[in-house]
């Protein structure tokens, strides 16, 4: 199942669940570039125009599992991710990193599930289709987060 996420002149990025997403088996993460993760999502940016650089999307990331379906900015990670999000994580398909910010507060929904709303920057985003992986769910993760905003 395809999210799509954002319409915009240019581009527009979608979230898709990653096929291979098997937290209780880690033999299946061997091909994965944080393999200490034990869940993971990837992000296809498809770009009908020029290449773009340091792209930024803002997304809300919801701690728990769908509650209202999907919207055009949201992604759930069905309780796999801690508290403080710190375990977040998101890189190109090569693996390497993909810079972020979680704009304070964390707040909390429905009684329970935390939300931070994280800022992406995608250094560069060509023609085409161009995918990256968001990795959440380590609890020995330490903080990843940009301390400078954008």
């Amino acid at each position: 199942m395809t999210l799509l996420i954002k319409n915009l002149p240019l581009s527009r990025l979608r979230i898709d669940l990653d096929k291979d997403w098997k937290p209780h088996q880690p033999a299946c993460r061997a091909g994965w570039h944080m393999p200490d993760y034990a869940n993971r999502k990837s992000i296809t940016v498809y770009n009908a125009g020029g290449e773009q650089t340091d792209y930024i999307f803002q997304v809300t990331i919801h701690q728990s599992i769908s509650v209202t379906g999907n919207k055009i900015d949201e992604v759930w990670l069905n309780g796999f991710c801690r508290d403080d999000f710190n375990d977040l994580r998101f890189c190109n398909d090569a693996g390497g990193p993909v810079e972020y910010y979680i704009v304070p507060p964390i707040t909390q929904e429905y009684g329970c599930s935390k939300v931070a709303v994280v800022r992406i920057k995608f250094p560069t985003i060509a023609h085409g289709d161009n995918r990256f992986w968001l990795y959440h769910n380590y609890p020995s993760a330490t903080p990843g987060s940009s301390p400078i905003p954008f």
